[in-house]
């Protein structure tokens, strides 16, 4: 490849060629331990290889360390520079999505929830209100989106970074959201 990968999967439709170890039967039919294959590569540019082995039966080993490759040119001199690659370690909480006009941005039903429990407020008699709780809680997941503190007003939750970049120009529009709650009063309180 001459693209960074990001993964082994990307090399799914990059074969170059099946070298084998096996004499072609007119020179010598005998096995031999390796094989070669001369491939022209273009100076100063990298490259990225894997190798991988396939058994009598047909059966694909693992594939092998990623390759860097570059026949690195200065003033007429070269020489090749190989060095290991590692795919760069993606952020689990950096995700992409295509949209096309419309984005909607909302919590999981989980997270909107009322949480019975950690809002205190089931009665002596077994009935829940909200009347007179000041401490209501939203998400019934692990981790809440919304704070959790007491008292009325805004509450502050957490926040995140949603970037779109065009597909066409590039250009990116950074949009903040926060997940806050707001208390309002109804009359019967």
């Amino acid at each position: 490849m001459t693209t960074k990968p990001m993964n082994y999967q990307e090399f799914e439709r990059n074969l170059i060629a099946n070298v084998s170890t096996v004499g072609d039967g007119i020179l010598s039919s005998k096995e031999a331990g390796s094989a070669n294959i001369a491939i022209k590569h273009t100076t100063n540019k990298k490259y990225y290889y894997m190798f991988r082995s396939i058994d009598v039966h047909g059966l694909l080993s693992n594939p092998s360390k990623v390759y860097e490759i570059e026949l690195y040119e200065d003033s007429g001199v070269g020489y090749p520079l190989i060095r290991e690659y590692r795919f760069a370690e993606q952020d689990p909480k950096t995700s992409s999505k295509s949209a096309r006009k419309l984005i909607q941005i909302v919590p999981r039903i989980t997270q909107a929830l009322l949480n019975e429990p950690a809002s205190n407020i089931q009665n002596a008699d077994g009935t829940s209100t909200v009347v007179g709780k000041t401490n209501i809680s939203l998400g019934v997941e692990d981790e809440s989106l919304f704070a959790t503190t007491a008292g009325y007003g805004i509450k502050t939750g957490k926040k995140f970074k949603i970037r779109l970049i065009s597909k066409s120009t590039g250009k990116k529009v950074d949009i903040n959201v926060d997940f806050n709650t707001n208390r309002v009063r109804s009359e019967i309180e």
